[in-house]
């Protein structure tokens, strides 16, 4: 029988986290799902923890592969899935009780082709005391039935704390509108999102907006997303390489080009704060940085009237190797 739901879960060495994400969908109150876990190479313990669930709850069905990166992990999901409906789940984090059940009555109420709810962050050992303020009994719910990609640019722009726009984990999306799209394995830790909710958001035709809080986020050592970790990671700044080609390419093809335009902005200033703002700031992988941007800048990818003046000019002293220059001018960076 065909389930109504695919939740696909990457997993890479979250034998410490694991077992709290799979409990926190198995019990869920909506139960028509399949959780497809994708061990990607994992070294401890995760195939086990997964094999455990999958003996007692049939619903969880593991796949194991070589590691090749959550991209790859999340797309050999996307090949297994057969649910109506598609929803992702990090493997350090946790869905709400009766997050599913949220969702499906949104989709079913509206036809919806995406239902996006809210999340909270919580600290690494799950304490949530202090959380229950972010819970409402009745959350406002929000459907756009014309010009989604307007609507999601309108909410993105409200600033909503812990919301980033990319995150795929707060969508259920109807798999027939997605289908088709997938993650760029060249992606392997990081920004694959944004490629993909690129892709979705220019396809679907309506979507729903809950302020319901139905996702916890994890401040976990293992998470890509933990701003507080004072390290620049190398995947970050290398996802540039992959990333703005791909977001370039894909812009000249995209059908509602207010949202290629505004994520391509967003990106852009984004490119600049870590490679630029972070690396000097924080005086971490400055030459690393100037290489990616040395294959960037320049090129029909980068589009400079995206930065304002002040960025372009840094920009260019950066990439002339003035770092003490602008050491000095950090604060204002």
């Amino acid at each position: 029988m065909t389930p109504k739901i695919t939740i696909i879960i990457p997993i890479y060495n979250a034998g410490k986290y694991l077992r709290p994400a799979l409990e926190s969908l198995k019990y869920q109150t909506f139960t028509d799902w399949e959780c497809i876990c994708v061990n990607d190479g994992s070294t401890d313990d995760s195939s086990a923890v997964v094999s455990s669930f999958a003996k007692s709850d049939q619903r969880f069905i593991p796949i194991n592969q070589i590691n090749s990166g959550v991209s790859a992990a999340r797309n050999a999901g996307l090949d297994a899935a057969r649910g109506e409906f598609i929803a992702f789940l990090d493997q350090d984090d946790l869905l709400s009780p009766g997050a599913l059940e949220h969702f499906m009555e949104l989709a079913d109420k509206y036809n919806a082709d995406m239902v996006r709810v809210r999340c909270t962050k919580i600290p690494e050992n799950f304490e949530v005391n202090g959380a229950a303020k972010f819970f409402k009994s009745k959350p406002k719910v929000e459907f756009y039935a014309e010009n989604p990609h307007l609507a999601f640019i309108q909410n993105d722009r409200k600033k909503r704390r812990h919301d980033t726009w990319c995150w795929v984990w707060l969508c259920m999306f109807r798999a027939s509108a997605v289908k088709g799209i997938r993650f760029p394995k060249e992606l392997r830790n990081g920004g694959e999102d944004n490629i993909f909710m690129l892709y979705a958001i220019d396809r679907i035709k309506n979507y729903v907006q809950s302020d319901a809080i139905k996702y916890l986020h994890r401040r976990s050592a293992i998470s890509t997303t933990n701003s507080r970790n004072k390290a620049i990671p190398l995947s970050l700044i290398d996802r540039f390489s992959y990333g703005m080609p791909l977001l370039a390419a894909y812009s000249k093809q995209c059908r509602r080009h207010e949202w290629c335009d505004y994520v391509y902005r967003k990106e852009t200033r984004r490119m600049y704060k870590v490679l630029v703002r972070d690396a000097v700031r924080k005086n971490q992988h400055i030459e690393r940085a100037r290489k990616v941007l040395g294959g960037i800048v320049d090129t029909p990818v980068f589009r400079p009237e995206y930065l304002n003046v002040k960025y372009r000019l840094y920009l260019r002293l950066f990439m002339h190797g003035h770092v003490k220059l602008l050491k000095v001018l950090t604060r204002l960076i």
